[in-house]
């Protein structure tokens, strides 16, 4: 059973982003679960207006809705995940004959009424299929495998309207406190907007004055070292020009127009029939720059979609498409090993803690690989309080790059888009180099799109990984004024 947009958080995230900016919902998605928390919120008068025109507050709630809709689609696909079996069988039974019918229909209907005992029309099927034997029916047994299939989407519906009804209100309880407390410690401490926002994007949507003062310094220390912004623009950088070009491909591309004979078309109108969408609508969908566009459309059903005579589709061609360029996810290595203690440590912190904020604002994924003489990836997007348990750890051992850069190479060969990523390593590069098929593999893959980066923390006599890098930028450090512990 494929999960639909509007069961997704990138479809979520995309209807709150235009909620929060024009106050509007279209009508007909009134009935799906995820809009019950809109239509709370805009019936709210504590909450909604104050967060429309003010920075901080937005962005708080923005989080922590985010947060919340990410928790209740993750149980909401573990229901999935935890019926696949019954999922098979629905299709299954489609293809049973009449023999099979007819010895597993009786239990396979007690089945049923048992699971669904209120949304399925168990009496009509027992007195078609066991009363007057309607087993060679064709249409009533489709019929039944499609109303199996809804009775199970209307169960899995009813499980997410009930968590929303009992977490719902301590999460309106949660936001009533902090978009008044957060707005008032900032003011009275005279914190700037873009340092409280670096700051909160690394705890989790979990407010608490004590991280943040230690984040705060951390982040001071960006205003010492303008060579951080720089890297930091670099490894957010933004789609080239081809990657609005689009190349037809054979196979292997997750966006596929079908359509019938010119004589099968009336014209032009307009929903969000993904099977019948005019080629424009489907470049949308291919671009990441528009991805939130055409996600909106959806939900308005106001995609243009060709208007065929039948609603059999009898696809004559194809087209395949994909995006020739994208931007793939941010993998940042940053060393922990002994070398790195003290100030190399904070300042690597503060590299990072404004990258995260970049890959939030580009709706990219943030891989950390913190490494000495083991590595451990990180998905900082899933993970963020991992990120504050590493800051609290000690830079110690020696370092070695082998493992770290087989930690790279998987997380590169998970998708195909993710060739174009950027790579930083944040380190004194006091590291010896690995074998020559690891070299190999970093030149490899930057040939194909991915960027390596680097930021060296302090002097070294001869970096021998200079070749294999596209730009390393060079710091010597000092003490900072101010450096939190």
């Amino acid at each position: 059973m494929e999960t639909k947009p509007e069961y997704s958080l990138p479809y979520f995230k995309v209807l709150l982003e235009a909620f929060l900016t024009n106050g509007q919902l279209p009508d007909e998605n009134a009935g799906i679960p995820l809009y019950t928390i809109l239509l709370q919120l805009k019936q709210n008068p504590e909450i909604y207006p104050s967060v429309l025109t003010h920075k901080v507050k937005r962005q708080v709630l923005f989080d922590t809705l985010v947060q919340f809709i990410q928790g209740a689609l993750d149980q909401y696909h573990y229901q999935q995940q935890r019926s696949l079996v019954e999922q098979d069988k629905q299709q299954q039974i489609q293809e049973w004959n009449i023999s099979q019918r007819k010895a597993n229909g009786a239990e396979l209907l007690d089945f049923i009424a048992k699971q669904y005992p209120d949304c399925f029309p168990h009496e009509f099927y027992q007195t078609e299929l066991l009363q007057r034997q309607n087993w060679e029916d064709e249409d009533l047994w489709l019929k039944l495998s499609d109303d199996w299939q809804k009775a199970h989407q209307f169960r899995l519906n009813t499980f997410l309207e009930h968590y929303f009804t009992t977490k719902v209100p301590a999460v309106w309880e949660r936001l009533s406190r902090t978009l008044v407390t957060i707005p008032a410690f900032l003011e009275e401490n005279h914190v700037d907007d873009d340092v409280f926002l670096q700051a909160w994007c690394t705890m989790g949507g979990l407010w608490n004055t004590v991280d943040f003062k230690r984040m705060q310094s951390v982040i001071g220390i960006q205003k010492q070292y303008s060579v951080l912004l720089e890297v930091a623009n670099h490894m957010g950088r933004t789609p080239d020009a081809s990657s609005k070009e689009f190349n037809p491909v054979a196979a292997a591309s997750s966006f596929k127009l079908e359509h019938a004979s010119k004589s099968d078309i009336l014209g032009i109108t307009t929903g969000n029939d993904l099977s019948s969408l005019l080629p424009q609508e489907l470049v949308l969908a291919a671009d990441k720059s528009t991805e939130s566009l055409f996600l909106y459309k959806y939900a308005a059903k106001d995609l243009q979609n060709f208007n065929y005579k039948s609603e059999i589709f009898k696809p004559v061609n194809k087209l395949a498409i994909k995006r020739a360029r994208n931007i793939g996810p941010m993998i940042v290595c940053i060393d922990t090993s002994g070398s790195m203690e003290g100030i190399p440590q904070h300042i690597g912190r503060a590299l990072l803690v404004k990258l995260l904020q970049i890959a939030d604002a580009q709706n990219r994924r943030l891989y950390l690989i913190a490494f000495s003489v083991s590595a451990q990836p990180i998905d900082v997007g899933i993970h963020r309080t991992q990120l504050l348990e590493l800051f609290n750890k000690p830079a110690q051992g020696d370092t070695d790059g082998t493992r770290m850069l087989e930690q790279t190479f998987s997380i590169l060969q998970q998708n195909t888009e993710f060739m174009s990523s950027d790579v930083l390593w944040i380190t004194d590069f006091k590291i010896p180099l690995v074998n020559s098929s690891l070299l190999s593999n970093i030149l490899s893959h930057r040939l194909n799109g991915t960027r390596f980066y680097g930021l060296q923390i302090g002097v070294v006599e001869q970096n021998k990984w200079k070749p294999y890098f596209d730009k390393i930028w060079h710091l010597a450090y000092k003490w900072p004024k101010k450096l939190g512990k």
